[in-house]
């Protein structure tokens, strides 16, 4: 507007204004609070009395005596204090008791005596504004915003709250009680100084009134010789309250000026009333604001050159400044004595730290009082404001406001979105306004996460430190929970250093955790106050894993105390984790009632306790014992864990004789059958009576829902018992893997082709052999050598020496001996090429026992293809004899004999006689890699030498 003030708004009711009005401290009705009360003393209780009262209150509600209602002592330590402040200021309570008589009269029904004079002659010429029923408010102005406070709402020293807090009525000449509501010390555009009492110039209230609406309150200067009603208001004596006023505004009729909780100034219709809203206010002589200086203020000032450090009470007592305030403002001789003195820092426990036994008494450092601050804040503004204007003391923080600031950020963060999520916004607009609410406070959270490390580190070197526990100490429970809720402090895209600060402070967490643990053990002597559940959450958390050890120690009373479940639990989670301590440690518990456990549980609990380290010989026993009651669900993955951990067969095979009595196995899970599978191949001799009933089920399931690997691995222990399967049940089994692996056979990693066709070429002849060839053929260029060989390995063994397949593989090795040979040519022998480029003479040997069966074959389809590649073996063999072990050349000895796969190579005569030659013994004792390529390099020379000269 022109005037400089917001545009009015319609008057619709406020939810959140009705719902702070609710929340304002225990009213009588619409009354005023009742100190006394609070403080449980009569209305005429003496300075004694009050006194006695406060430190037994302040006793009975603190904190640390009160930790399994924490926020409830906390709020009633607030009202406590409050109740003190006021009652024992002579001012104040001077003050209180009128506002407090006023509003009682009017409870009664009485109206106030008709004033003697008007109010130009009864307001004060320099004045604070109190709304009635609020003694702890004040009207103050900031720059050209209003508001209505308490000094406990805001953070602002003494001077500076009361110098915004002071006011003046300027009469408006010839108009009864028109008047203007200015703020002394403000500035209009073309003063030069700040307006005093009585004086033109400096700002004023003013509002802008329409129909039926309401309007907020700034400040704006009026113009000289403009029209400026936007600021005069008519002052007219409360009808309800003797003593206070009203202030209606000039320009319109049954407009006045109202406090609306919890702080705002707004000018209303008297018809439109609102929940909590006052219109009465209570004019103080401003000069009666010296009395309102707390005790806080004279004690903060002596102690804060020392802040953190003891200094002895007498030394506070003693000082000038403070028999001086008592004196000027309690109205009383002398200073409180020790025992007064120790209630008052009771129950400022935020900002200072009393020691009862030496009378010493110390100002908390900046980053405890955070500390402090953030485990008393009522609200999440009170939190995130703490947040925000904390500095290097964030980094500093004690572990008890680390876990306060955690809780309160995540529960608020936690809440909005699932608000969000339960009623979404419709229009755009309300979407990116429900955006920008959620990123609300993501930058305190942020601030928080960047401090926590450091915090968190220097809470564990406290935790060591300590020489005694102290009280109130933050608990293992309190940890865990805050270490729960820290991811969700992180945005929705945080950035990669948040995410490495958040994975730290919950490793920082647990380590507090641990170290808490410790030290109370160490300290008291007993057992670790941490139960079976939370030592359960402490293990979901990122970086238990480093504290095993101490973790079996310090919880093993927790786990005999605990239920069979959850001590399985536990036994689960350290085994994932890899606690092996831990696991032992609760499975030896879980152990000792393993015969109680209905047989379908101890079945699953033997599983468990085997994986986590237990003997396996008594539970191998409990499972003969009672293994013939259990399904065959529940015993199978126990005597698949049992077996692989080594049971002895002579109690094994019973038990595995005792499930295969229970198949067909239709209901046991996928996992547990391809671990009987498993173990059977491990030992096929005692064990093959269950290849048939496993394989049958597995086949019977149609492997639908088994990944491509598990039905190779499948495939490789179903080969090894082959002898043990029926051919229908070998037909069954490779047509189910077929229809899976068939249209995955391109996707398949090199490792499970290989696999899988060493599995399907021992059953012969088949449809997934086929697939599988081919596949292996068309990534015969990629496979390493060590592949190469396994695949020319199924191949020969699977497919008719005439396949195709076969017929291209041999190609593809003949080929890749043809370059091996060039590369040592223009290298000067094998030393000058790469390793990988070329196959070791040992590999070649395997090459030679893995085509033994297409090269002794006397088809003679093909037979060109094959005797090439006879020759190049042989060439190579020839240059490279000398790298031969023992067992190769016997090897190759025998395919060199009648029958043999390279009985017809034209190198026969040279090999036989390179196969003769023997390095000396120097070599054969400690043959060295340069010595052996010296010595292949010159006969590979004179063999090439040689070969010109023909």
């Amino acid at each position: 507007s022109s005037a400089g003030v917001s545009a009015s708004r319609p008057l619709s009711p406020s939810l959140s204004r009705h719902a702070m009005a609710e929340k304002e401290k225990g009213k009588e009705g619409k009354g005023i609070v009742n100190f006394y009360a609070t403080l449980e003393v009569d209305d005429e209780a003496d300075d004694d009395v009050i006194k006695k009262s406060y430190r037994k209150l302040v006793l009975r509600w603190h904190p640390d005596k009160n930790p399994a209602d924490r926020n409830k002592a906390e709020e009633m330590i607030r009202l406590i204090n409050s109740a003190y402040s006021v009652l024992s200021n002579p001012t104040k309570r001077e003050k209180y008791d009128l506002q407090r008589c006023s509003v009682n009269r009017k409870q009664r029904g009485m109206t106030p005596a008709k004033p003697k004079v008007s109010p130009k002659m009864s307001v004060p010429k320099e004045f604070m504004l109190q709304p009635m029923g609020h003694p702890e408010k004040f009207l103050r102005h900031d720059g050209k915003k209003t508001t209505v406070v308490g000094r406990q709402d805001i953070q602002a020293k003494f001077k500076e709250f009361f110098e915004t807090s002071k006011f003046s009525l300027w009469w408006v000449p010839e108009v009864n009680n028109m008047c203007r509501i200015r703020a002394l010390g403000s500035k209009a555009r073309n003063d030069k100084r700040g307006v005093s009492a009585g004086l033109a110039g400096g700002l004023n209230l003013s509002f802008r009134v329409g129909a039926d609406a309401e309007s907020e309150v700034i400040l704006t200067e009026a113009e000289k010789g403009k029209r400026t009603e936007n600021v005069d208001f008519m002052a007219k004596e409360s009808p309800e309250y003797e003593g206070a006023f009203r202030f209606e505004t000039a320009c319109r009729r049954g407009h006045y000026l109202a406090f609306l909780p919890p702080c705002e100034l707004r000018v209303v219709p008297l018809l439109n009333e609102e929940l909590g809203r006052i219109l009465d206010f209570m004019p103080l002589e401003f000069s009666a604001s010296l009395k309102y200086k707390d005790l806080e203020e004279v004690l903060r000032p002596i102690a804060e050159p020392k802040r953190g450090t003891w200094m002895p009470l007498s030394a506070l007592r003693e000082a000038p400044e403070v028999a001086n305030y008592f004196k000027k403002v309690m109205k009383q001789d002398t200073v409180w004595d020790a025992e007064d003195f120790a209630a008052y820092f009771e129950g400022h426990f935020v900002d200072w730290d009393y020691k009862a036994t030496t009378a010493e008494v110390r100002l908390r450092p900046v980053e405890e009082r955070l500390g402090q601050l953030l485990r008393s804040s009522r609200s999440t503004e009170d939190v995130a404001l703490a947040v925000l204007s904390a500095g290097e003391e964030l980094s500093k923080l004690p572990l008890s406001g680390v876990l306060r600031a955690i809780q309160v950020m995540a529960a608020a963060k936690a809440s909005a979105e699932k608000k969000a999520a339960k009623d979404p916004p419709a229009s755009k607009q309300a979407k990116k306004d429900e955006g920008m609410r959620l990123e609300s406070g993501e930058v305190e959270r942020m601030k928080l996460l960047r401090a926590l490390p450091d915090a968190l580190s220097a809470a564990v070197k406290a935790i060591a430190e300590e020489t005694e526990v102290p009280i109130g100490h933050v608990t293992v429970k309190e940890i865990v929970e805050a270490a729960e809720r820290l991811p969700a402090l992180v945005c929705e895209n945080p950035t990669p250093d948040i995410l490495e600060h958040r994975k730290e402070a919950v490793k920082s967490l647990v380590e507090c955790a641990v170290a808490r643990l410790e030290k109370n053990k160490s300290l008291t002597g007993t057992p670790a106050a941490c139960s079976a559940e939370e030592l359960l959450r402490l293990l979901r958390l990122h970086g238990a894993a480093a504290h095993d050890p101490a973790l079996s120690q310090l919880c093993g009373h927790a786990l005999e105390k605990a239920d069979r479940s959850t001590i399985l639990q536990v036994v689960h989670r350290a085994c994932t984790l890899g606690c092996e301590s831990v696991a032992q440690a609760a499975a030896a518990v879980a152990l000792q009632g393993l015969n109680k456990d209905a047989p379908d549980d101890m079945a699953a609990a033997v599983a468990l306790l085997a994986r986590a380290g237990s003997p396996v010989q008594p539970l191998a026993l409990a499972l003969l014992e009672r293994g013939p009651s259990a399904s065959a669900k529940s015993l199978a993955p126990a005597v698949v864990v049992l077996i692989e951990k080594g049971a002895a067969s002579v109690v094994m095979v019973p038990v595995m004789e005792c499930l295969v009595a229970k198949a067909p196995f239709s209901d046991v899970a996928s996992d547990d059958l391809l671990g009987l599978a498993l173990a059977a191949a491990k030992s096929p001799e005692p064990f093959s009576m269950a290849f048939e009933p496993v394989l049958g089920a597995a086949a019977d399931t149609k492997l639908e829902k088994w990944e491509a690997a598990d039905v190779v691995r499948l495939l490789l222990a179903a080969v090894k018992g082959k002898g043990a399967l029926t051919t229908d049940t070998q037909a069954s089994l490779l047509s189910a893997a077929s229809d899976v692996l068939a249209p995955q056979m391109g996707e398949l990693a090199a490792v499970d082709l290989v696999k899988l066709l060493l599995a399907v070429s021992g059953f012969g002849a088949s449809a997934l052999l086929e697939s599988t060839a081919k596949e292996a053929v068309i990534r015969l260029a990629d496979l390493s050598l060590t592949h190469l060989l396994l695949v020319t390995q199924g191949l020969a063994q699977g497919l008719d020496p005439t396949h195709t397949c076969l017929q291209q593989a041999l190609e593809f090795w003949t080929s890749k001996l043809k370059a091996m040979a060039a590369a040592q040519l223009a290298a000067g022998g094998p030393k000058g090429v790469d390793a990988s480029r070329q196959l070791t003479v040992e590999q070649i040997v395997k090459l030679v026992v893995a085509l033994a069966p297409t090269l002794q074959t006397n088809v003679a389809e093909a037979r060109a293809g094959r005797m090439k590649l006879v020759e190049r073996v042989c060439s190579q063999l020839v240059a490279r004899a000398l790298e031969l072990s023992e067992e190769s050349r016997a090897v190759l000895r025998g395919h060199l004999a009648d029958g043999g796969a390279l009985v017809e190579s034209s190198k026969r005569s040279e090999l036989l006689a390179a196969l003769a030659k023997r390095p000396d013994k120097k070599r054969l004792r400690s043959p060295s890699p340069g010595a052996l390529h010296q010595g292949h390099l010159k006969i590979y020379k004179v063999g090439a030498k040689k070969k010109r000269k023909r």
